[in-house]
């Protein structure tokens, strides 16, 4: 069974290569939880977990919003665990060292 613990976010500058912002979420939270994210470009609070998601989102001062909000909703829609566990289609065995013999 495929599972994710958590995710890990990293915004880099290209042309410098500075990081701008890092973060990591978990990934096995489920309907009542609530998830919160905060860096250098916004707070959000996540209510109702990955898998009920209604997110508030806050962009910080000193940062283009949109810029934010962009990132923000990448972060809680197409990034989330519930994206990336519906696109995961992995063929792992039931049983990793069953099939080397050992």
């Amino acid at each position: 069974m495929e599972f994710v613990d958590h995710l890990c976010f990293n915004i880099v500058q290209k042309s410098t290569g500075q990081e701008i912002a890092a973060w990591s979420v978990p990934g096995d939270l489920a309907g009542g939880d609530m998830v919160s994210m905060s860096n250098t470009l916004f707070d959000m609070d996540i209510r109702g977990g990955w898998f009920n998601s209604k997110p508030l989102i806050n962009t910080k001062q000193n940062w283009d919003p949109l810029f934010a909000l962009v990132v923000a909703y990448l972060a809680a829609f197409e990034y989330s665990p519930k994206e990336i566990k519906s696109d995961l289609n992995s063929d792992f065995p039931s049983d990793p060292f069953g099939w080397q013999g050992w």
